[in-house]
This record gives structure tokens, sequence and C-alpha cells, in this order.
């Protein structure tokens, strides 16, 4: 599966819940000014690609998605805490609309759900950050494994 179908499945996701999502390499999310928050930042993907036993390639991409909200650099934990709280929430949701995408119904169109269908997510993990990035921001984390099968044409 292509880098641009990974990004599309998972800006499907984003859309479907009330955040702002962008991606890009952290620097970016940094010097970006006039962000809006609750604000879902996908690190560039990472992609290691091995061979199935049918002899065709496994692409496994390292999901890495920040979702974070403003916090003040003097804020104490029952302030901080509760912005994670709230950011893991929205994880939740996204992780819920990516399996909606791939196992229920949606609106998405017909070569999508073909699409998404060979796409298998798993070691979700879902860790708190607190008072990071330039604008000082808290949240959580999220970072799974999106395993899809290799479909690049190499015919000539």
């Amino acid at each position: 599966m292509r880098r641009e179908d990974i990004r599309a499945f998972l800006k499907a996701g984003a859309d479907a819940i009330p955040t702002y999502f962008e991606s890009g390499r952290l620097t970016e999310f940094n010097s970006m000014p006039n962000k809006s928050y609750p604000f879902a930042w996908l690190e560039s993907l990472e992609v290691d690609t091995d061979f199935s036993e049918a002899g065709g390639l496994i692409d496994a991409w390292a999901v890495k998605i920040h979702i974070a909200k403003l916090d003040k650099i003097d804020s104490l934990a029952d302030a901080y805490e509760g912005i994670i709280d709230e950011c893991d929430h929205i994880a939740r949701q996204l992780l819920w609309q990516y399996n909606v995408i791939l196992y229920g119904a949606t609106t998405t169109t017909a070569a999508n759900k073909t699409l998404y269908k060979l796409i298998q997510l798993s070691n979700v993990s879902r860790e708190p950050f607190v008072k990071k990035h330039a604008d000082c921001v808290t949240g959580i984390e999220l970072s799974f494994t999106l395993t899809t099968p290799d479909q690049t044409d190499v015919c000539p």
C-alpha cells in the first residue's frame, strides 16, 4: 500500500472527530503558527518491509500521532492530568474510527473499502506527555502499527 493511502486512511479517521489533523515532521509542528486545539499531529511515517510466506512484500507502518492541547508552563498535576484525560479520550475516539473504517460500515468509497480491508492495526499504545513542544502542550502520543501488503506494480 502506498504512503499516501496510509495517510488518507489516517486522515479519514481523524476527520470524523472534533480535532485538527495535520502531518509532517515535529519541527514543522513546532513552527506552525496559529494552531487550532485539540491538535492531532501525525509524524512522518516510517515503514519496515519484509517478505511474506506467500512471497509478496509486507509493509509495517509505524504510526505516531501526537494529540495535544495547550497547557501552562506553571500548571500542576491536577490541571495537566485533566488535559491528558481529554487527549486520551480523543485517542480512543481515533482508534474507534479506524476500527469502524476497517471492519464496519463506513461512508468511504467502494475502492477505499477494498483497499482498507488489507490493513491490520496492532501494537497500540497511548503514552502521556507533559509540557512539550514549542507551544507548551500536553497530551497523548498514540502509536500503533499498520500492516499492509505492498502492492507496488513492479512490471515494466
